[in-house]
């Protein structure tokens, strides 16, 4: 009896026990979001962080990458489509509720920039262009080292054009005679990558090409190399980013990544703060370029699947690939490529609590990503070191919300509490760090020399500190739309002598743009002659794998831009001019001709109409060959959305048309 009722009392207090613990667990869930304004808040955007894990939307918010989610839970595109469409809806109307909320409280957001940042604490990769070139100019070998790395990504071409390659060989050999290491192996790897890189492209449209990532040649053996590869074992990272941005269509091996990250951790073991800042830099800087990609290829190359692909038929290797990614044996969150970018996230993090600037930047701009929800702290997070970074107008986070491609989740989380005019406000006052350093603006370099007087000095130090060839862009940006007319006369006359002296040392681009303004006759007398000539040697010295992207103006229609690759937009130079003006001097047809042939292979990518006019131009006035209409009005009817291609097709189909439609 006395058993039993212990026993039931036993059992009585184990389920109050039970019920008790149920309650507090629920309780204490119940609590974990409090009633004020920001609690209610980080409520909601969990909701809407729980609609996409973290997986999912480090690549995109969006879910617009099917590809990309196959590698995670295999489904038919129409199925992603309908999860798209829904966990959207549902995402905008958690917005609405974090947008009604916000405009009821009507919080306040408080960010006064009054700190100034002291740039000689900062390295040299995270100073604007200017100012990093000012410090090169003093002898600081990293800043040469990072002025030559700038040279390679300057035009977002990685296959550098005529002029950045000397200015980055220049870089190089500066920072060589300063004694940086890495910097003697760096001159010979650029210019054997270019070689290389140079074979695989192919032209594939009038404003891009197209290439292949393959297994980069081997460069143990380039002189240097021995010293470059200490450099990797120590940590030293910037030798590294030069390396990787140069290599273009080839794929780098892991041999001195590892070694570079083994450098590092052993840094970051004893609390070195920088090393942290280079681990997440190592794995954060190009994620919005190469994670998909990156991750594609560990997966294509795993171990299962090479044996899918030695063992089962083509036709159901697919299918056992997704298999094996829903049992959970290939999985995205394995992959080095994903691994490597936690660890950079982690190490943000620790470097953001220490104090560290570029931790806030790096885990405010791609560490969010990496988060199923948000904790308390996370929240706090995000509001602290967004107002420190502003506050202090840090060069690097300034430029990252300006211009990462992709969602930019701590602005909206901002946005979201307190408005976009709230937060934009914030930015006030310290977007000319931004504009000083990274963009040009022609109207920014008339304003240098009006403040600061000598148009000669300060565009030289312009082209020096920021590329030639952004400076040319500028120029002929300014010619081919309004004619330069409001430029005052005395920095015209600067400027075309830049032009002239750009063009005398070879510079195909400086040709070009030396072309337009003799045949134009803007700050140069016109000639047509040497326009002419201008024209024909920049084709001659620009490779026909020449990347340099510019705009050109179209003559036919006034005012129209069109964009087109150097060694394109020249050959389209002297067509123009063979159609416009048929005498002048050193005209020469049979070389129109040729050129129209080389232009023909693109005519497939020509969107607008323009090249096709210009073909058909030259079949019809038999340019360098005997007129044949025919082949006239079959270039206009492909291109008949073109205003100027539908008007000769309709010309010529008069003249060709039986005489009583001609009545008609």
């Amino acid at each position: 009896m006395y058993s039993t009722k212990k026993k039931f009392i036993l059992i009585l207090c184990g389920v109050l026990l039970v019920a008790v613990a149920a309650g507090w667990l629920f309780y204490a869930d119940s609590l974990r979001y409090g009633d004020s304004y920001s609690e209610q808040q980080r409520r909601l955007w969990n909701e809407r962080r729980q609609l996409s894990p973290a997986l999912w939307s480090m690549w995109t918010l969006e879910l617009n990458s099917t590809r990309y989610l196959n590698m995670i839970a295999p489904k038919d595109d129409a199925s992603w489509t309908g999860i798209r469409d829904q966990k959207k809806a549902k995402d905008e109307g958690l917005k609405k509720e974090q947008v009604a909320l916000r405009d009821r409280e009507k919080p306040v957001f408080q960010c006064t920039p009054s700190q100034e940042l002291d740039l000689a604490s900062l390295r040299a990769f995270e100073l604007s262009r200017r100012e990093c070139w000012q410090r090169a100019q003093g002898g600081d070998a990293d800043a040469c080292m990072v002025m030559a790395w700038r040279s390679i990504t300057n035009n977002s071409e990685n296959l550098l054009s005529w002029r950045s390659m000397r200015d980055l060989d220049a870089w190089l050999s500066r920072a060589e005679a300063l004694k940086r290491p890495g910097a003697l192996f760096l001159k010979n790897f650029c210019r054997m990558i270019q070689v290389e890189s140079s074979k695989l492209i192919e032209k594939d449209s009038l404003t891009g090409y197209g290439y292949s990532n393959v297994a980069c040649p081997d460069y143990t053996g380039l002189p240097g190399y021995g010293e470059f590869e200490e450099s990797m074992r120590q940590g030293d990272i910037l030798p590294y980013f030069l390396v990787r941005d140069i290599v273009f269509c080839h794929r780098l091996p892991d041999r001195d990544i590892d070694l570079l990250r083994e450098g590092l951790r052993r840094k970051v073991k004893t609390g070195d703060v920088q090393a942290m800042e280079d681990l997440a830099a190592l794995a954060l800087d190009q994620i919005n370029i190469h994670w998909e990609e990156d991750i594609s290829w560990e997966l294509d190359h795993s171990t299962w699947s090479r044996f899918l692909e030695r063992n089962i038929p083509g036709k159901w290797q697919e299918d056992g690939r997704n298999i094996l990614v829903r049992m959970g044996v290939l999985d995205v969150a394995d992959t080095s490529t994903v691994q490597n970018y936690r660890e950079g996230v982690e190490n943000a993090r620790r470097a953001a609590r220490l104090g560290s600037l570029a931790g806030m930047s790096y885990w405010l701009s791609y560490g969010l990503w990496n988060r199923n929800f948000y904790s308390r702290e996370d929240w706090e997070d995000v509001f602290r070191y967004y107002r420190t970074l502003i506050e202090k107008g840090y060069m690097p986070y300034l430029t990252i919300s300006r211009v990462m491609q992709g969602p930019k989740l701590d602005r909206e989380i901002l946005e979201c509490c307190y408005g976009s005019d709230a937060v934009g406000k914030s930015l006030l006052g310290k977007q000319d760090a931004f504009i000083r350093g990274e963009e040009i603006w022609f109207q920014d370099f008339l304003e240098d020399v009006k403040k600061n007087g000598d148009a000669k000095k300060k565009l030289a130090e312009w082209c020096s500190w920021r590329g030639s060839d952004v400076v040319l862009r500028q120029i002929l940006l300014q010619l081919i739309q309004n004619n330069a007319s409001f430029i005052p006369a005395d920095v015209s006359a600067v400027c075309a002598d830049k032009v002239q002296a750009l063009a005398d040392e070879g510079d195909p681009f400086g040709l070009y743009v030396l072309g337009c303004i003799l045949e134009e006759g803007i700050w140069r007398t016109r000639d047509l002659g040497k326009a002419w000539d201008c024209y024909v040697e920049a084709t001659r010295r620009s490779s026909n794998k020449d990347l340099t992207n510019l705009f050109y103006r179209d003559f036919c229609v006034n005012g129209h831009l069109s964009m087109a690759r150097l060694p394109e937009a020249a050959k389209m130079a002297l067509i123009s001019m063979a159609i416009r003006h048929p005498e002048f001097p050193g005209r020469n047809p049979s070389f129109v001709f040729d050129v129209t042939e080389d232009l023909s292979t693109l005519v497939k990518w020509d969107k607008l109409g323009v090249l096709l006019y210009l073909i058909g131009r030259v079949y019809e006035d038999g340019i360098g060959i005997q007129p044949d209409k025919k082949k006239a009005m079959d270039c206009y009817s492909q291109g008949r959305t073109y205003a100027p291609c539908s008007e000769r097709w309709e010309k010529l189909q008069a003249e060709f048309a039986p005489p009583d439609q001609k009545e008609e």
